[in-house]
């Protein structure tokens, strides 16, 4: 529908209030590499990709939006352990 937004950019907006950077395409001066080390603790990553956007709304099909960033990656997690399933 014309002027409403796609569950993604409403998702990305709100993830972006949260604090969080969205990152659509590695650039060649990207130093953000280590949002993405499975090791690097939730409360530390502060950039999200397309990849992270899929394997969350695996998890939450209806759309939902998460009250903070820990719970956003907790969600992300359960969807990269999801699609390995499959």
């Amino acid at each position: 529908m014309p002027g409403q937004k796609s569950p993604n950019k409403h998702l990305i907006s709100h993830l972006a209030q949260l604090g969080l950077l969205f990152q659509a395409e590695p650039g060649p001066d990207n130093l953000c590499f280590a949002d993405q080390n499975s090791e690097l603790r939730n409360d530390f990553k502060r950039v999200f990709t397309p990849q992270d956007l899929y394997y969350y709304t695996l998890v939450n099909p209806e759309g939902a939006l998460p009250e903070n960033t820990d719970l956003f990656w907790k969600q992300v997690e359960k969807g990269q352990q999801l699609s390995m399933r499959t």
